[in-house]
């Protein structure tokens, strides 16, 4: 298999992203409908990234920034993909822009389902934290 083009997100890219990470596992919600994730794309669009390999989405991550921090959502990879260093590159692309921004600190969450990723994500330089907890709050339920 050859290796994956790495490019930006659009709009029309979307419906193909929500899949990926429904086969990937992982859990959407209410922010995850299209028009939250188009704005999201207005907002971050050179940190929201996807891997194509011919007309194939097999890859792909939302990242963030807000001004202060850097956060990074929905990374993921088509299972039969995995083990490729899809999300390696993924996430190497995303750095780079947040280096070239002048992000200090990245922050995200992972899901308990999702725990066996925590693996991956040491190997490239990140770890948990036990001195803060994730809290949240729904201020919309459509």
């Amino acid at each position: 298999m050859s290796a994956p083009q790495l490019r930006r997100l659009e709009a029309a890219d979307l419906p193909a992203a929500i899949a990926l990470w429904a086969r990937a596992g992982i859990r959407l919600t209410l922010s995850d409908r299209l028009d939250e994730l188009e704005r999201l794309l207005a907002q971050n669009a050179d940190t929201c990234l996807g891997a194509w390999d011919g007309g194939a989405l097999v890859g792909a991550a939302l990242g963030t920034f807000d001004g202060r921090r850097a956060n990074l959502w929905h990374l993921a990879v088509a299972p039969e993909r995995r083990g490729e260093d899809i999300a390696t590159a993924l996430m190497a692309a995303i750095e780079g822009v947040w280096r070239r921004m002048g992000v200090v600190k990245v922050n995200f969450a992972v899901e308990e389902a999702n725990r066996g990723v925590l693996g991956f994500y040491e190997k490239l330089g990140y770890h948990g934290r036990e001195d803060v907890f994730l809290v949240s709050k729904v201020l919309r339920e459509d």
